[in-house]
């Protein structure tokens, strides 16, 4: 049997032979934001907003949720115990859900960014930063 029958997302109760294959089967509502990304994991929804949570929802309605200190959630992406959100400040936190509390996360750790990850790598031995301040008249150049 196919996971997207099994998933309690699809339906909200058996279709009939005679109803239409296609459209609204439900809704979900959380008057928080704009939604800005979603995941299915099993019997979980996952959605992001620009209010900085993560909102977990089960049988329709809310079960959990999350609050990131920093932008909108852009992406949420699962992968075992693990939610990985990216966010508008460019980062990528990752979540785990606790085994004692499955309603329960907490934040591990969050992937560098681009500019960080290079920031990191430069030696700082190997330059110099000069803030020498110099004035030039008629092309005469002045260090006070």
């Amino acid at each position: 049997m196919s996971p997207f029958i099994k998933s309690p997302w699809t339906q909200i109760a058996p279709l009939s032979v005679d109803e239409p294959s296609t459209g609204l089967i439900g809704s979900l509502i959380r008057e928080e934001g704009h939604l800005y990304s979603i995941a299915v994991s099993g019997e979980l929804l996952y959605t992001g907003s620009d209010s900085k949570n993560v909102r977990v929802w089960k049988n329709w309605s809310e079960f959990s949720g999350f609050k990131s200190g920093s932008g909108l959630v852009k992406a949420i992406i699962l992968s075992g115990n693990k939610i990985f959100t990216g966010h508008q400040d460019g980062k990528i936190r990752i979540w785990k859900i606790c085994s004692k509390d499955p309603s329960s996360y907490k934040r591990v750790g969050s992937l560098p960014r681009l500019k960080d990850f290079i920031k990191s790598s430069i030696n700082p031995s190997s330059y110099v930063q000069d803030n020498t301040i110099s004035v030039s008249i008629f092309g005469l150049r002045f260090i006070p």
